[in-house]
């Protein structure tokens, strides 16, 4: 029986810059997109915002990335509105009114009609090398590759990954990654 924990984060269509506070607690570490490049990055820094499209992003832009539809089949990039979305109601062009993100990732968007549904899910990874990573700045990893990813992505709690809670932020320290590896 899966016990899952919510956190409402209120957001108005949505609004742009609006934080989302992540940690993983646990094992694993969030894999972020630079949109410009493609290139992936872990991070286990969870400081969120909503960018002008609606995406979860970091400080730097960096996309964060997880299963993209309602039934969980595609990764890609976190986008949080209500954007190509029917209704199974009759109300017209219901607005989002507040999202959550719940232990396991999923984000549910809550309208103002008051249905709900499912947006897509954060997805964490986890590294056999952590030691390898090569910190790129603003608390982004790269090397994933040669750090000896997962097979692929995986859901928060799953895989010996880490559950993800929501309006808090863990304070990293300015000592290196590998000393809090060891």
């Amino acid at each position: 029986m899966s016990t899952s924990s919510h956190s409402t984060v209120v957001a108005s269509t949505p609004e742009v810059g609006s934080p989302c506070e992540l940690t993983i607690l646990g094992n694993g570490f969030f894999v972020v997109r630079d949109p410009a490049t493609s290139t992936n990055y872990a991070t286990q820094a969870g400081h969120f915002t909503l960018d002008a499209k609606g995406y979860l992003v970091t400080d730097t832009g960096a996309r964060v990335q997880g299963r993209i539809n309602g039934v969980l089949s595609t990764l890609g990039d976190i986008q949080i509105n209500a954007a190509n979305w029917q209704p199974p109601t009759f109300a017209p062009n219901p607005s989002m009114v507040c999202y959550t993100i719940d232990d396991e990732g999923k984000i549910t968007i809550h309208l103002s009609d008051g249905t709900s549904f499912l947006r897509g899910q954060i997805m964490l990874q986890n590294f056999q090398d952590p030691q390898a990573l090569v910190c790129e700045g603003n608390q982004l990893y790269s090397n994933l590759s040669v750090a000896g990813p997962l097979p692929s992505m995986a859901a928060p709690g799953s895989n010996g990954l880490g559950l993800i809670q929501t309006g808090a932020l863990e304070i990293l320290s300015a000592r290196p990654l590998h000393y809090w590896l060891n």
